[in-house]
């Protein structure tokens, strides 16, 4: 019996030390801040100052249009030791703060069992410093790819960084990832901007493009000067349109989903075929499929034109639905709706939504006969619950299982061990056979419990996804 209880013990004591004591360390963080400085004006000129400020709100705008960046794997190493001294820094504060608990207690008699708890505490504070000290980099992990969050709108005043003691300073101090920073130089007529991209990171420049032009060329050499730093910012390769409308009060959308209302440049894309739409609310559609190519910039012209609009009667049956055009609410069933082209939706609690298209309509009235949905969505969300719950109670019941199983092929095995002293052929024959049933059966048990757990995991996610679906459509309501 005590060797069956410390064979369970030497199993389950690491288990409970690795699930309390060996903590993941992640990148909790889901975004980079990013900081467009004001470029150092280093000409004495009369307009200098003014092109310096005009040049860094242009380098803020064509930035800005970057909504993600994905970290190269120089970038994700320093990202990895810097969590890892972050632990370790953690756990050394940690640890010492028990030391001077303890040496403040020492000289106490009546804090005996203060001072027992304390060692305790520094005993399993070593043992974290350890842990942390021996942490592989490979298993801590990173969030490769991350929302860019620039932070000028909520500067009060971006001052210019003059050098590298600066940089750092200014992104320790404000939380910064990347800072976008440079000067300017104006001679005669020709300007000379220097802009770069610094990584707090990596305490380093990734990237340095330098323009010149003079006052009527350098905007546009600064869009190709800038397209240097958008495989650096992004991270992999991109691709850029510049979009222009003849009407301002049309919709732009890529690959399905909303850009831009009107004209727009420097529409960052990855390399590949899109399909770019321009369309509004009583106006004809415009659709260009195009490929693009890494590092590639293409100009989009579109021309969309007035669509005449009707008057339509909307009924439904039941009466009572919102409806909704182009995504937009008009009202609730019986309404009239004026409009020439575009999708009208129907909504009703506990029915199906109904869609049709205008441009479908010959006539003048649209009749909705909506039907009820299949299932209720809070009886599904608890259907699901439950079953997950089910099954992870059968995963439960499962696991003495094992340790019966494991605990009796090893009694069984030790009878066997017996028999081989007594020299008892049946008996080693009979205590060798009932000990590999046994065995069998841990394996059973053991891949009984495995299999349960797996299926419970898997009516986890349904039960996820359900509740995920479940609050979508609360908060769209």
């Amino acid at each position: 019996m005590f060797r069956k209880l410390l064979l369970i013990t030497f199993i389950l004591i690491p288990l409970f030390a690795f699930g309390v004591e060996d903590k993941v360390l992640r990148d909790s963080s889901s975004q980079w801040n990013v900081l467009v400085t004001d470029l150092i004006c280093n000409s004495t000129q009369e307009d200098a100052p003014y092109m310096s400020q005009i040049l860094s709100g242009a380098v803020y705008r064509s930035l800005s249009v970057i909504k993600k960046h994905r970290m190269s794997d120089e970038e994700i190493a320093a990202r990895r030791e810097a969590i890892k001294k972050e632990y370790v820094d953690e756990c050394q504060k940690a640890l010492s703060k028990s030391y001077q608990e303890y040496d403040a207690l020492l000289f106490k008699e009546s804090d005996l069992k203060a001072k027992t708890t304390l060692k305790s505490t520094i005993a399993r504070d070593k043992r974290m410093l350890r842990k942390a000290n021996r942490k592989k980099l490979e298993k801590i992990y990173v969030l490769r790819e991350r929302d860019i969050v620039f932070l000028n709108e909520s500067e009060d005043k971006d001052t210019a960084i003059r050098g590298p003691v600066e940089l750092a300073t200014r992104a320790k101090k404000d939380n910064l990832d990347y800072i976008v920073w440079g000067s300017m130089m104006l001679v005669e007529d020709v300007i000379v901007a220097d802009i770069s991209l610094y990584s707090s990171l990596l305490k380093k420049d990734l990237a340095s493009v330098q323009v010149t032009g003079d006052f009527d060329t350098i905007f546009p050499e600064l869009d190709k000067g800038l397209d240097a730093l958008y495989s650096d910012m992004l991270g992999k390769p991109w691709s850029k349109i510049n979009v222009t409308v003849n009407d301002q009060d049309v919709d732009v959308f890529v690959d399905g989903e909303f850009v831009s209302a009107g004209s727009l440049s420097h529409i960052i894309l990855e390399p590949g075929e899109h399909v770019i739409m321009a369309t509004g609310n009583n106006k004809s559609e415009d659709v260009k499929e195009i490929r693009l190519e890494e590092n590639q910039s293409v100009d989009i012209d579109f021309r969309v034109e007035p669509v005449q609009s009707k008057l339509f009667a909307v009924s439904s049956f039941p009466s009572g639905a919102d409806v909704y055009y182009n995504s937009i609410w008009q009202g609730k069933t019986p309404m009239l709706l004026n409009g020439a082209q575009g999708e009208v939706v129907l909504s009703m609690d506990g029915y199906q939504n109904s869609r049709v298209f205008l441009e479908d309509i010959d006539g003048n009235t649209l009749d909705f006969f909506p039907k009820k949905e299949v299932f209720n969505k809070d009886d599904y969300l608890l259907d699901k619950r439950n079953d997950f719950y089910k099954n992870l109670t059968w995963f439960v019941l499962s696991i003495p299982v094992a340790f019966f199983t494991y605990a009796n092929y090893l009694a069984y095995d030790d009878l066997h061990e017996r028999a081989k002293g007594t020299g008892d052929s049946h008996e080693i024959h009979r205590t060798k056979r009932i000990s590999t049933y046994s065995q069998y059966g841990y394996y059973g048990a053991l891949f009984l419990s495995v299999t349960l757990f797996t299926n419970a995991m898997f009516y986890l996610k349904d039960y996820i996804i359900a509740g995920q679906s479940y609050n979508n459509d609360r908060r769209k309501k």
